[in-house]
């Protein structure tokens, strides 16, 4: 049948260590023919902070694994058992592989750096009435948005 990817659900803040996990679990039970790479979908998310541009990572997926396994009883239950996973994603009893398209997708997206706006940027609106101006920071007030003089 050989490896597709499958995913995994995980607590949320905890991938990193389910990716540990599991990389030495598959050591120790020597299921590196059975269990291959293990991924977390992350991008690079260029922000501004202090005036300063920082790269930082983020995670495309939180709560979120891929892994490409060659799926049987063994494996499933190697890592449905690893501490702090949750379950695969699809059915309960068999789980749903990705397509290669979805696959590539994913890793695509991860590839790309993104830009992160923080409140108090200043923007430019693209339409409307006040396009091709800079919005400033916008406040809530009594239910509707005003803009901060």
């Amino acid at each position: 049948m050989g490896m597709q990817w499958y995913i995994i659900h995980t607590y949320s803040g905890f991938e990193k260590k389910v990716k540990e996990s599991l990389e030495s679990r598959v050591a120790a039970f020597s299921l590196q023919d059975k269990i291959g790479r293990v991924l977390i979908p992350m991008e690079e998310v260029l922000e501004v902070r202090g005036g300063k541009k920082v790269v930082s990572n983020r995670m495309s997926y939180p709560g979120y694994v891929l892994v490409e396994m060659d799926l049987d009883e063994n494996t499933w239950h190697i890592v449905r058992s690893t501490p702090r996973v949750t379950g695969f994603v699809g059915s309960a009893t068999s789980p749903s592989p990705l397509t290669e398209a979805e696959v590539d997708g994913i890793i695509t997206a991860c590839t790309r750096r993104r830009t992160a706006q923080a409140e108090g940027d200043l923007r430019t609106q693209r339409a409307g009435a006040y396009r091709r101006r800079p919005v400033c920071e916008f406040q809530r007030q009594r239910g509707r948005n005003r803009q901060r003089s």
